[in-house]
C-alpha cells in the first residue's frame, strides 16, 4: 500500500480536504456519479479515508438517504477547500470498504461489497501478467464507475504511476481521432465493433494493446481487429463479483495465475483469488491446468420438453449463419417459448426483399435444426441489438425491442418535402406480406401523420380521407419522398420512390 499512497501524492491536499467535509458534516453513506476522472480521484478516496463508504453508480439516478456527489455537489465542496484544514495524511491501509452496482443485465442490479486492497493486489497483478510499467498511456471508451473501468482505467494506471486519459472515449470519431500510437485502448465488444467498421479504423494501427471485457470478444471481431491493428488483443473474462479471473490472447481462454477454480455439482465455476473471497459463479465451465472451457451461463441454459437448451451456443451458431449480422436469444414474455431478435446481414436482406420473411425464418430454422432441432420458434427482425455500452442486454431492453416496433426516420429536406429509407425492421412487414414484403396503406397514411406532425398539422382525430390511390410499391430498402400540399381545411399527400407509389387528401 506504501508504493500506491505516494502514487496519490498530488492529490493528497484535496482529499484530505474533500475527507473533512465529509466528516465534518458527519456523512455515513456516499453515492458517488462524477464524470470527470480527476474529480472521481479525489471524491472517491476523499470518500474511503472518511469512512464514508462510497458507493458508485452507473448513472445519476441518487438515492434519498444517500449524500450523492455529482458534478454540481462536487464544485460545491472543493470551493469550500481554502475554509478547511486537514492534515495531509493519506492513512489509508486498504481495509476501506466501497461498493459498486452489477450491470442488472439478468435482473435488477446489485450492490458489491470490494475492499481497496482488492483493488490494489488485482491491479498490482495486472501489471505483471499483461507486462506494463510505468511508461504506459491509457485510453478508454469505458466509464471508471463500473468494475471494468474501474480496474484497468483508474487502478491499474494508479498501481503504474501511468497516464490515464481522463475522458470517456464512447464513440468511434473520438477514439480515431485520438494519437494512440504506442497507447492501451480500455473497451468494449460494442465499442471495437464499431470501430472496425469506421472508414478511419487503420488510425488506431500502432496502438501497444486493447483490453475488452464486458462480454465475451468474438474471434470474428478479433480478426477484423487483426487486419487493422498491430496491438496484442486481451479479452478479460470476469465479473464485477470476482474481478478480473482470466484473459484470451487469441489462444483460448487462461486463468490469471493468482485465481483458483474449481467446479461445482452442475458444473458451476467456484472462484477464489486474493481480490475475491469464495464466490460461486452462474458460469459452467471446466477446468484443464490453466485453461478455461467456457459451457455458457447456467441461468441462460433452459429445459424444453425433458431436454436443456444452452442459448449461448444457439447464438454462437446463429451468429455464423451468412444471413445474419448478429442475434440475442431469450425467453418470449407470453409463452414458453425462445423468442430471437436478429439483426440481418447483406444476404439476409436481400433473401428478405426477394421472398420476405418466411422465407428468412424459414432457411433460419433448418440451419439450427440438426444441432438444436426446433426449440427456436420466434423471431423479431431489428435493426440493432439492444446493447449497454459494457456490451450486455438488460432483460428489459431485450423484451422493450421486441414488443416496439421499428419506424423509419424522415428528414425534412424542404418546407414541405420528407424524405425516409425504408428498413428491413421496420414494424410493418412483420405478419404482413410473408412472402412479398411491401409496405401496407394504413402504415403510408402513419407516415403523412408523422410529416403533418412535423408541420404542425395533427391528423390523430381526424377520420375523414377525401380521396387515396395506391400506385405501385413500396418496398424494403426503398427511399422514399413524401409531399404533403395544405390548401384551407385539405392536405394533399404523394408518396413516391422511382415512381409516384400513392396519392391522397385528407380533410382536416
Amino acid at each position: 500500500m506504501v508504493e500506491f499512497i505516494k502514487n496519490l501524492s498530488e492529490f493528497s491536499e484535496q482529499i484530505c480536504k474533500f475527507s473533512e467535509f465529509l466528516k465534518q458534516k458527519n456523512i455515513k453513506k456516499t453515492q458517488i456519479f462524477l464524470n470527470d476522472m480527476g474529480e472521481f480521484k479525489i471524491a472517491f478516496f476523499g470518500a474511503l479515508l472518511a469512512d464514508a463508504k462510497p458507493e458508485l453508480l452507473r448513472d445519476d439516478k441518487f438515492e434519498y438517504d444517500f449524500f450523492g456527489i455529482d458534478d454540481e455537489k462536487f464544485a460545491e465542496i472543493s470551493s469550500n477547500f481554502p475554509n478547511l484544514k486537514a492534515k495531509n495524511e493519506l492513512n489509508l491501509d486498504g481495509s476501506e470498504i466501497f461498493y459498486l452496482k452489477t450491470s442488472g443485465s439478468t435482473g435488477k442490479p446489485k450492490n458489491i461489497q470490494k475492499r481497496l486492497i482488492e483493488m490494489v493486489l488485482e491491479a498490482k497483478h495486472l501489471s505483471k501478467a499483461l507486462n506494463l510499467n510505468k511508461n504506459e498511456q491509457f485510453l478508454a471508451s469505458v466509464t471508471h464507475q463500473n468494475m471494468f473501468g474501474l480496474t484497468f482505467k483508474f487502478f491499474l494506471p494508479l498501481v503504474l504511476g501511468a497516464k490515464s486519459d481522463k475522458r470517456e472515449l464512447n464513440y468511434p470519431e473520438i477514439i480515431l481521432d485520438e494519437n494512440s500510437n504506442g497507447k492501451i485502448l480500455i473497451s468494449s465488444p460494442t465499442v471495437l465493433n464499431a470501430l472496425y467498421q469506421h472508414k478511419n479504423a487503420k488510425n488506431i494501427k500502432n496502438l501497444k494493446m486493447i483490453i475488452s471485457a464486458g462480454a465475451k470478444l468474438p474471434q470474428s471481431l478479433r480478426d477484423e481487429l487483426n487486419k487493422i491493428t498491430n496491438a496484442v488483443i486481451v479479452d478479460i473474462y470476469g465479473s464485477s463479483e470476482t474481478g478480473v479471473v482470466g484473459r484470451n490472447l487469441g489462444q483460448g481462454l487462461k486463468k490469471f495465475e493468482p485465481v483458483d477454480l474449481k467446479t461445482g455439482q452442475k458444473g458451476e465455476l467456484i472462484i477464489t483469488s486474493p481480490w475475491c473471497e469464495r464466490f460461486v459463479s452462474a458460469d459452467s465451465g471446466e477446468i484443464k491446468g490453466d485453461d478455461i472451457i467456457l459451457h455458457g451461463r447456467l441461468d441462460r441454459i433452459v429445459k424444453f420438453s425433458e431436454n436443456r437448451v444452452n442459448l449461448d451456443a444457439i447464438e454462437e451458431k446463429l451468429n455464423q449463419n451468412e444471413l445474419i449480422k448478429d442475434s440475442k436469444l431469450g425467453l418470449h414474455p407470453k409463452f414458453n417459448r425462445i423468442l430471437a431478435l436478429i439483426v440481418l446481414s447483406e444476404f439476409g436482406e436481400d433473401l428478405f426483399i426477394k421472398s420476405g420473411k418466411k422465407a428468412v425464418v424459414g432457411e433460419i430454422k433448418k440451419y439450427l435444426k440438426d444441432d438444436f432441432g426446433c426449440v427456436v420458434r420466434h423471431f423479431k427482425i431489428v435493426s440493432k441489438i439492444p446493447y449497454s455500452s459494457g456490451s450486455k442486454v438488460k432483460k428489459d431492453d431485450f423484451l422493450k425491442a421486441f414488443e416496439s416496433y421499428e419506424m423509419p426516420e424522415f428528414t425534412q429536406i424542404s418546407q414541405n418535402e420528407f424524405r425516409a429509407k425504408i428498413s428491413v425492421s421496420d414494424f410493418y412487414f412483420d405478419g404482413h406480406f410473408a412472402n412479398f414484403p411491401i409496405v401496407a396503406g394504413f402504415v403510408q397514411l402513419k407516415f403523412v401523420e408523422i410529416c403533418a406532425k412535423k408541420l404542425g398539422i395533427n391528423l390523430k382525430n381526424t377520420n375523414h380521407i377525401q380521396s387515396i390511390k395506391f400506385m405501385n410499391f413500396i418496398r424494403p430498402n426503398d427511399e422514399i419522398t413524401l409531399f404533403l400540399e395544405k390548401n384551407g381545411d385539405k392536405l394533399s399527400f404523394k408518396i413516391k420512390n422511382e415512381k409516384e407509389c400513392c396519392n391522397g387528401k385528407i380533410s382536416l
